[in-house]
C-alpha cells in the first residue's frame, strides 16, 4: 500500500502559523477557551455591528446558544460574573430595542 504525502506551500504553512498566533491570544486568556467562542469572536469581528441572531446563522448555532457565547466574551458573562471583556454591545440607531455587538476596546487589542 503506497503512501501519499503532500506537503503544505510555504502560503499555506504560512496561513497555519498565522492561525496559531491567533489561538495563542485565546489561549493565553483562557487554557479552556471553547472553539466556539473563538469562533464567535472571529465572526464579530470580521463583520461587527450585527444582531445576536444574525452571528447564529453565520455560526450555524441556536440563536440562545450564541447569546450565551457572546454573552460570555463580553463584560460580564451569563452569570453576571467577569467576562472575557473582548466584546460590548451598542443600541441599534434604527431599532433601539436591538443591539449591536462590537468589539471592546481590549477585543481590538488582540
Amino acid at each position: 500500500m503506497a503512501v501519499f504525502h503532500q506537503n503544505l506551500t510555504d502560503e499555506e504553512k504560512a496561513d497555519v502559523r498565522r492561525f496559531l498566533r491567533g489561538l495563542e491570544i485565546f489561549s493565553k486568556m483562557s487554557s479552556t477557551m471553547p472553539l466556539q467562542y473563538v469562533k464567535a469572536f472571529c465572526l464579530v469581528a470580521l463583520d461587527e455591528g450585527k444582531g445576536v441572531g444574525d452571528y447564529a446563522k453565520e455560526a450555524g448555532a441556536q440563536q440562545p446558544i450564541m447569546s450565551r457565547w457572546l454573552l460570555d466574551l463580553g463584560e460580564r458573562n451569563r452569570h453576571k460574573e467577569p467576562g472575557h471583556g473582548l466584546l460590548t454591545h451598542r443600541s441599534d440607531p434604527m431599532q433601539l430595542n436591538k443591539r449591536q455587538m462590537v468589539l471592546s476596546n481590549k477585543g481590538i487589542a488582540r
